[in-house]
């Protein structure tokens, strides 16, 4: 009850901001499948100073965002589809 609370008062990280305005969950398909390092590398380029994630910030906003985690070919990622602005 307390957390819910206090959510009114905090930010939304910047990562999550970053991430929400470039890609959106997508369905479990090999075409949405992407790795961390590869959305990492996009939002980076997109991104410049202090703004630019890193993979800690990143994994975090995917769990938060509720992004579909999982393994293809034993390769590890997440299901994401870019949103092109």
């Amino acid at each position: 009850m307390m957390e819910q609370y206090n959510a009114r008062f905090q930010d939304t990280p910047t990562t999550e901001l970053l991430l929400e305005a470039n890609y959106r969950p997508a369905e479990r398909s090999k075409e949405h499948f992407l790795r961390a390092a590869d959305i990492l590398a996009d939002l980076q380029e997109r991104t410049r100073g202090a703004d630019r994630p890193n993979m800690k910030q990143l994994t975090r906003a995917l769990k938060t965002l509720r992004y579909e985690y999982g393994a293809m070919d034993g390769v590890r990622g997440w299901y994401a589809e870019r949103v092109d602005s």
